[in-house]
């Protein structure tokens, strides 16, 4: 087996998911220096999979449509900047020599997990509070579910599968020692 050839290949998706983080970090910035600073400059964003429940009183003016849609934003943005750097030294682990079946492995991957599968929903909220407080008299909620609810129930299960993998793998290592 070529070790090497792993490292080499775990260090590349490391840097490539911290240049990754730092992309997104500088293009977030640039989009809130742009949007502070120059007239008539607004960001669409859209919540992106199912709406399963939206709940709406009064009518909600367009500029705090605008408001509540950048700090959705930047909450997202930051939290996926987390969540890649988080992975980026997922790949450190591998690279330094740890086995997927351990447990400073399985943690970080459940981490990643639960961060996204809760992402999901703190994103929902997170809009949901900025446009009801932005808002004069009208409220706005919202749950949807997306693909990081997805990926975050994958990573899950795959982390009870790395689990398992580990608690078969202590009876061999206690037979080797």
């Amino acid at each position: 087996m070529k070790i090497n050839t792993y490292r080499v290949l775990y260090r590349g998706l490391e840097y490539l998911f911290k240049m990754a983080a730092l992309l997104l970090s500088a293009v977030i910035t640039g989009i809130i220096i742009i949007t502070f600073f120059t007239e008539n400059t607004s960001i669409i964003y859209t919540q992106s999979g199912y709406t399963v429940w939206l709940n709406q009183t009064g009518v909600i003016d367009p500029a705090h449509i605008a408001q509540a849609a950048m700090i959705t934003a930047v909450f997202s943005v930051a939290l996926f900047i987390h969540i890649l750097w988080k992975a980026a030294h997922l790949f450190k682990v591998l690279r330094d020599g740890q086995s997927p079946f351990s447990t400073i492995f399985v943690s970080q991957l459940r981490y990643i997990a639960y961060t996204l599968f809760a992402a999901n929903f703190a994103i929902s909220a997170v809009y949901s509070l900025a446009l009801s407080t932005l808002a004069d008299r009208a409220y706005h909620l919202e749950l949807s579910f997306g693909s990081s609810f997805l990926i975050g129930l994958v990573l899950i299960i795959t982390t009870k599968v790395f689990a398992y993998g580990m608690a078969l793998q202590a009876p061999l290592e206690e037979a080797v020692d």
